[in-house]
C-alpha cells in the first residue's frame, strides 16, 4: 500500500483532525443563527402572512394595494408616503388597511420581510383601456408596475376579489390557489 493510496483512503479524517478548531468555531457560530438564514432568502418569510392578510381583506372586503419591491428599489414612492419600517404580519396589515385608521389610503410597499412605507401615493396608469375599466387603486397598481419590476397586490373594496399587476399588465378575479403560487415564485 503505497501513501498516496493510504492518504486518499483517509484524507477526511486527515482534513478533520487538521482543521478541528476551524470546524468546530464555524459550527459554533452557524448553531447561534437561524438555520433558515441560511439557505432561503429573506423574502421567503413574507408569504404566509402576505397570503393571510390577503385571504382575510378579501372575505372582508377590505381595500388594500400592497407593492412588493422587486430588484428595483422603491425609494421615490417610499418618500410619498409614511415610513414606519415595520416587520410583517398579518395583524398589522389588517390594521393598516382598516377604514377606520388613519393610514388605510395608499399603498404599503414591502421590502423583504418588513413594511417600509404606508399611505403611499402611486402613479395612476394612463392606458386608455385601464382607464376605461377600474378605479383608482388599480390604475396606481398598474401605474407603479409600468415603471417598476414590483409586483402590485389589490384587493377590491367592492368585491373582495383579488387582483395582481406586474409589468403593468394586471391580472384580475384570482383565485386564492392562483394568489398562493404568485406569491411563492415573488418571495423566493
Amino acid at each position: 500500500m503505497t501513501i498516496f493510496k493510504l492518504i486518499s483512503d483517509y484524507w477526511f479524517i486527515a482534513f478533520v483532525v487538521i482543521f478541528q478548531p476551524e470546524i468546530r468555531e464555524m459550527i459554533k457560530k452557524f448553531g447561534d443563527q437561524n438555520i433558515n438564514s441560511y439557505f432561503l432568502p429573506r423574502k421567503k418569510f413574507i408569504y404566509s402572512p402576505l397570503q393571510e392578510a390577503i385571504m382575510s381583506m378579501s372575505f372582508r372586503r377590505t381595500g388594500a394595494l400592497i407593492l412588493i419591491e422587486g430588484k428595483q428599489k422603491l425609494n421615490d414612492y417610499v418618500s410619498s408616503g409614511e415610513l414606519i419600517d415595520a416587520k410583517l404580519s398579518a395583524k398589522l396589515l389588517l390594521t393598516i388597511f382598516n377604514r377606520k385608521t388613519v393610514l388605510h389610503d395608499g399603498a404599503v410597499i414591502l421590502r423583504d420581510d418588513r413594511i417600509l412605507a404606508v399611505k403611499v401615493v402611486l402613479p395612476l396608469s394612463q392606458n386608455v383601456e385601464a382607464v376605461q375599466k377600474f378605479g383608482t387603486r388599480h390604475l396606481a397598481a398598474i401605474g407603479a408596475t409600468e415603471e417598476t419590476d414590483a409586483l402590485a397586490i389589490v384587493v377590491s373594496e367592492e368585491t373582495g376579489k383579488i387582483s395582481t399587476a406586474k409589468h403593468g399588465v394586471i391580472d384580475t378575479d384570482i383565485p386564492k390557489e392562483k394568489l398562493a403560487q404568485v406569491l411563492a415564485d415573488e418571495t423566493r
